[in-house]
């Protein structure tokens, strides 16, 4: 996947492993875009290419009902229908590969605590209707989620933890980003980078967020924005102060886009933002550039 290579996440997947051979269940905490779902890919490549067969199922427990998630009983008929975690643990009762069910999103005590059975030492997931469901070793819970309010003693201390600090470097980020683009573009990305990128960045720490997110989710959504402006300097320039002035309120993101922009300093820059912020105006060199706001 032209991923970067890094020694922070290198370590976390060896200790992801670790924590799998000794507990049935890990939660993976951090912000996001903080590499959680990297850490069990890398894992899980790696050891399939060590020739042992990882099966997966990634689920979303807070996109569904807990009906739908954990089962229960039809209405109508009084028969028990799985939901889809259980059907996930059957699955994984009769396979003979490893086997990880995934579940990403935040950890609700409401279904989270129907697995406190299977997350002991005798993984023995029992279900409302009374049965049981025996999962071997090759079987692991990985929980990933951004915030551990809500999880109850009994669960924490069933699992084993993997914590993702916060503050990553941007150097993976970006490098892996270069790697994405295209042959022709590669060499004067860079040099666009090295030119602006750390000076906007710098400019834009010094300014709250309105919505709180990590480093490199910031990074993240700036590049994303400079992924159709890599045809000239100037528009790529403007679109990395627009992705970093995206999570600004009005006046802050007007300053900051006028300080960004005069990063271009080989000529005149102004900026302006209309009232309903819906577009910024640039003028670089005689030429209107207008961005449109998300």
């Amino acid at each position: 996947n032209k991923l970067d290579f890094d020694d922070f996440l290198l370590t976390k997947v060896i200790q992801l492993k670790e924590i799998l051979n000794e507990r049935i269940g890990c939660i993976i905490s951090g912000p996001s875009c903080s590499g959680k779902s990297v850490i069990w890919a890398m894992l899980r490549a790696s050891t399939m290419k060590a020739g042992t067969t990882v099966k997966i199922e990634v689920l979303s427990p807070k996109a569904m009902a807990k009906e739908d998630l954990l089962g229960g009983l039809d209405r109508d008929t009084r028969e028990w229908k799985d939901g889809v975690l259980i059907s996930a643990a059957r699955n994984a009762a009769t396979s003979d590969s490893k086997y990880w069910i995934v579940c990403d999103g935040d950890i609700d005590p409401e279904w989270v605590e129907g697995l406190n059975s299977v997350l002991d030492d005798n993984k023995i997931l029992t279900l409302p209707n009374g049965e049981r469901i025996t999962l071997g070793d090759n079987v692991n819970f990985i929980f990933e989620t951004h915030d551990l309010s809500y999880v109850s003693p009994a669960t924490i201390s069933r699992v084993g933890m993997l914590h993702i600090n916060e503050e990553m470097d941007a150097k993976p980020i970006l490098s892996t980003w270069i790697k994405k683009r295209s042959d022709e573009s590669r060499e004067i990305i860079v040099v666009w980078i090295k030119k602006y990128f750390d000076k906007a960045l710098s400019l834009r720490n010094e300014i709250s967020q309105l919505v709180s997110t990590s480093q490199a989710s910031l990074i993240q959504s700036a590049l994303s924005y400079t992924e159709n402006a890599l045809d000239s300097e100037n528009s790529f320039l403007l679109r990395l102060a627009k992705g970093f002035g995206s999570n600004m309120n009005v006046l802050e993101r007007r300053d900051f886009i006028k300080h960004v922009t005069s990063l271009y300093g080989e000529f005149h820059v102004t900026s302006s933002v209309c009232r309903e912020d819906s577009l910024v105006h640039h003028n670089i060199k005689g030429k209107s550039i207008s961005l449109a706001s998300s």
